[in-house]
């Protein structure tokens, strides 16, 4: 029994499916894939800058939460997404929301922890982010 329409690929068992089958992702389609995978790590790059822009202005937590609310909305939307190109926005706006996260909370507990600590503590910091 065939699986799908376009290959001749089988589970062994007939309850199995993945992401690539669900939204179509092959048989030419295969560069959506690396669309969404390079759509997070664009919007970090601008997540990055707009981070500690935002944090400048209106304070370090208040740009923390904003990046965290960020990314629940787009990882929901992620979640949800009916179509590709949701699908691809939303992952472009989580990654926005990370790149502040790490920018913002990064500056913030060098703010709070003092000299002699600050290096370990960044240091675990990025830990958790890698």
């Amino acid at each position: 029994r065939q699986l799908y329409r376009h290959t001749d690929f089988h589970w062994k068992q007939e309850s199995k499916t993945s992401f690539s089958i669900q939204w179509d992702l092959y048989c030419g389609r295969e560069y959506l894939l690396t669309i969404v995978g390079s759509a997070y790590f664009a919007g970090g790059l601008i997540g990055a800058f707009v981070g500690g822009i935002i944090s400048d202005l209106i304070g370090r937590k208040k740009g923390c939460l904003i990046g965290y609310s960020t990314v629940i909305v787009s990882t929901f939307a992620t979640a949800a997404s009916p179509v590709i190109g949701l699908l691809i926005m939303s992952r472009f706006i989580q990654g926005i929301g990370c790149a502040m996260n790490v920018t913002g909370i990064t500056i913030l507990s060098l703010e709070y922890v003092p000299q002699k600590y600050r290096a370990a503590c960044n240091s675990t910091l990025q830990v958790f982010w890698t």
